[in-house]
C-alpha cells in the first residue's frame, strides 16, 4: 500500500509500534520523533502509526522509520465507529506482517481504540505527555475513567515529569509510573548558541515564546506582561511561534484584539508553525513559557539549549527543568504582573542574561539531551517485554528474551 512503508525481515530485532493521534508538529510529536531516532542505534526498531498527512509524515519518511499512515483524522466520533474498526484492523495485520513486540501511545483515543485491544498480544507502553484525562467541566469524570483503564491496563506506565505523575496518579489509581524527561537533540542547538552575537545597542530586546496557540497554553499572559512593560517605560517585540487549531483561528483573533487593545499591534510577530525552530530562537533574548499546568516544558529545554535564559510559571514540569537565578527565572503562575516585573529585572542586568545563558546550554546538554532518554526508555521496554515473555502464546515468544538480553546487557547498562 502506498500508505505503508514496512521493513523487511527477518525479525532480528525487537520492533515497537508508535501511534501518534494528530498529523501536527507539537512538542509531543517531536519528542517522539527525536525518540525514533535514537533508538535505532542501540538495537530497537521504532514503527510509527499516525492518521493524515502533513509535516509529521515528511519528517519520518525522511528519517526511513517504517510506518503505517491512517487517512482517517477523527477516529474517535460516534459516527466513524466502522472507520475505527477498519482502523484496528489495519494495524493488527501491520503489526502482525512487521513482527511488532511493543505497542506505545500518548493519547486517550490510541489508547482505547488500540492500547487496549492489542495488549492482550503486545507489550503495552502508555507514555502520559501531559495532563490528558484529568476531570473538565465539559466531560466530567469520563476522561479519568478512560485514563483509568488504559493506565491500569497498561505493561508499563510512563510520565514526562514527577509533576505529571504526581497529579495523574490518583485520578487512575495506579502508582509506580516511570519518569523519564523529553529528551532533546541537542546538537541541532549548541554551535549555534555558541555563535550567539550581543544584542545590538539600537534594536529593543525581543522577547519570544513557543506554543501551540490554545488558551490552556495561556499566550495571553505574555501580551499583558508587555503592556505592562510599556506602562513601565519598556518597550519589547513579542515573538509567537505556533500554530492555532481553532476552526477559523477564532483564538488568534482575539489574541490580535488583545494585542491592538493593549497597544502592541505593531510590536507582536505571529509567526505559525516555524518549520526550523532554531531560526526562531536565533531572533530572540529572552523565551517565555506562560503555561501554569504545564507537564513538562520541551520549549524551555530547546531555548536553554539554544543559549537563551528563560521565564516560567513557578509550578508543573518547569520546576524539574529550570534552577531559580541559575539557569532562568520563575514568575508566580497566572500573574502576568509578576511576569512583567521578572522580564524588567532581566532586562536592566544583561550581565546576569549572560550568566543565565551559559548555564542554560549547560543544563539542556547535561540533564536533557536525547541519548539519555533513549537509554531509559530502551531499558524500561526492555523490562516490561521480558516480563511478559512466559505469558505469550504466539509464535514469537522465544525470540523476545535473546533480543532483550543483547540490547540490556550489551548496550543498555
Amino acid at each position: 500500500m502506498k500508505n505503508e512503508a514496512v521493513a523487511e525481515g527477518p525479525f532480528d530485532r525487537p520492533r515497537i509500534l508508535f501511534f501518534l493521534s494528530r498529523a501536527r508538529l507539537g512538542g509531543s510529536q517531536l519528542s517522539v520523533l527525536d525518540l525514533c531516532g535514537h533508538l535505532r542505534e542501540i538495537g530497537i526498531e521504532p514503527h510509527v502509526c499516525t492518521p493524515g498527512d502533513g509535516p509529521l509524515r515528511k519528517k519520518f519518511e525522511d528519517m526511513g522509520i517504517p510506518h503505517l499512515w491512517l487517512a482517517e483524522r477523527q477516529l474517535t466520533r460516534i459516527g466513524h465507529l466502522f472507520t475505527s474498526m477498519r482502523s484496528l484492523s489495519r494495524v493488527r495485520e501491520y503489526v502482525r506482517r512487521c513482527g511488532i513486540g511493543a505497542f506505545c501511545c500518548s493519547s486517550l483515543d490510541g489508547g482505547v481504540l488500540f492500547g487496549l485491544p492489542l495488549s492482550r498480544e503486545l507489550c503495552f507502553v502508555y507514555h502520559s505527555r501531559d495532563l490528558n484525562g484529568t476531570p473538565t467541566p465539559l466531560f466530567g469524570n469520563l476522561r479519568r475513567m478512560v485514563l483509568s483503564k488504559i493506565v491500569r491496563r497498561a505493561d508499563v506506565w510512563i510520565c514526562n515529569s514527577t509533576y505529571t505523575r504526581d497529579i495523574l496518579s490518583p485520578v487512575v489509581r495506579r502508582t509506580g509510573a516511570t519518569v523519564i524527561h523529553n529528551g532533546l537533540d541537542i546538537g541541532r542547538f549548541l554551535g549555534r548558541a555558541a555563535n550567539r552575537d550581543v544584542r545590538p545597542k539600537d534594536r529593543r530586546y525581543q522577547i519570544g515564546t513557543v506554543a501551540t496557540l490554545v488558551p490552556y497554553k495561556e499566550p495571553e499572559m505574555l501580551l499583558h506582561a508587555a503592556g505592562i512593560l510599556l506602562k513601565m517605560g519598556i518597550r519589547v517585540d513579542l515573538h509567537f511561534a505556533g500554530a492555532d487549531p481553532s476552526p477559523g483561528q477564532s483564538y488568534l483573533r482575539r489574541l490580535r484584539e488583545i494585542a491592538a487593545r493593549l497597544g502592541l499591534q505593531t510590536a507582536t510577530t505571529w509567526h505559525g508553525h516555524v518549520e526550523d525552530i532554531t531560526t526562531f530562537y536565533d531572533q530572540i533574548d529572552i523565551a517565555v513559557l506562560t503555561c501554569s499546568r504545564e507537564g513538562f516544558g520541551r520549549a524551555l529545554v530547546e531555548a536553554m539549549a539554544a543559549g537563551l535564559p528563560v521565564v516560567a510559571p513557578r509550578s508543573g514540569g518547569p520546576l524539574e527543568i529550570v534552577t531559580e537565578g541559575v539557569d532562568g527565572r520563575f514568575f508566580a503562575p497566572t500573574d502576568s504582573s509578576d511576569l512583567a516585573h521578572v522580564i524588567a529585572e532581566l532586562l536592566n542586568d544583561e550581565d546576569q542574561m549572560r550568566r543565565m545563558a551559559k548555564q542554560a546550554r549547560v543544563t539542556a546538554s547535561e540533564r536533557f539531551c536525547i541519548d539519555h532518554t533513549v537509554r531509559q526508555f530502551a531499558s524500561t521496554l526492555v523490562a516490561a517485554m521480558n516480563s511478559r515473555k512466559s505469558s505469550r502464546a504466539d509464535s514469537r515468544a522465544g525470540a523476545w528474551p535473546s533480543h532483550a538480553t543483547r540490547i540490556q546487557g550489551a548496550q543498555i547498562q
